[in-house]
């Protein structure tokens, strides 16, 4: 038995909608999961030159809908700060992952105990060549 996806869940948990509503909203979130990774940062025009077959009014409302808008706003924030979290372990990109870092923290959206302490060592020389 396949796993319901975690966007059908939620617009299936929530009594505040009507039940076409609800079927709309499942309806558009099987095409927005069919290439979650891109459609993440993806506007609602965006999405509507994507999948024609969808209004554009219907995907600014599947966007806007304030569980889904939580829920997308939850998987990019997690993405923004896995990827800050490599790179300030890799050291590359470091000033630009720090800076991430303290703009998603001040949002209150990252909530870690990870610290990062960022070195720069001097270039090891060859004590032979001296």
């Amino acid at each position: 038995m396949a796993r319901e996806s975690t966007f059908i869940t939620v617009i299936r948990n929530d009594t505040k909608i009507t039940r076409e509503q609800r079927m709309e909203f499942e309806s558009i979130a099987k095409h927005f999961e069919a290439d979650l990774v891109e459609n993440l940062t993806m506007s609602g025009l965006q999405l509507y030159m994507k999948y024609k077959e969808i209004p554009f009014e219907s995907w600014k409302a599947f966007l806007t809908y304030p569980p889904i808008k939580r829920l997308v706003k939850e998987m990019v924030t997690e993405g923004l700060t896995k990827q800050a979290e490599a790179d300030l372990t890799k050291g590359v990109g470091t000033r630009d992952a720090l800076a991430l870092r303290k703009a998603m923290k001040e949002e209150n959206v990252v909530e870690s105990n990870l610290r990062y302490i960022v070195t720069r060592l001097p270039e090891k020389k060859d004590d032979l060549d001296e």
